[in-house]
């Protein structure tokens, strides 16, 4: 608890902050509930989200790290850590994150769409059509957006 509040009370303050774009009031509220507990995975995530709408991609990195060290295998993190190496246009650190997805779910579509969008980015224009190939076997309609991004854009 902090103060007189549960820590879920806690934390839905702290979404609802995230949801009204008040980042910095919810970054200082979800540093005390992971200071708290540290073992806390949806009180990092939110973290780094909310440190990834404020254009700090590196602390963004080190919160959904922090989420592997509870679980290594939560892909949701490991894809955010990857959307962030994109964000500061790393975008081979990107890519051997993307493939840490795949190692975990070889069908996750999201991870395959991302990583086609960074092998784009790197003229990796083959390996972008491979992963554009088994993202149509898994979902059409994403398969299109990055047909479009290789493609159009």
């Amino acid at each position: 608890m902090i103060g007189n509040v549960s820590a879920n009370e806690e934390f839905e303050t702290a979404r609802r902050l995230h949801n009204l774009k008040k980042y910095k009031k919810a970054i200082s509220l979800l540093k005390k509930i992971t200071k708290i507990n540290t073992k806390n995975t949806k009180a990092w995530i939110l973290l780094g989200d909310c440190y990834s709408e404020t254009e700090k991609h590196k602390h963004a990195i080190k919160a959904y790290q922090q989420v592997l060290l509870v679980n290594p295998e939560n892909t949701e993190a490991i894809l955010k850590i990857g959307v962030s190496y994109n964000r500061i246009k790393n975008y081979n650190a990107a890519i051997e994150i993307y493939k840490q997805v795949l190692k975990i779910n070889p069908n996750h579509k999201m991870a395959h769409f991302l990583l086609g969008v960074s092998y784009d980015s790197t003229g990796r224009i083959s390996l972008a059509f491979k992963h554009h190939k088994i993202l149509k076997a898994l979902d059409k309609e994403l398969a299109e957006k990055l047909y479009d991004i290789i493609f159009l854009e």
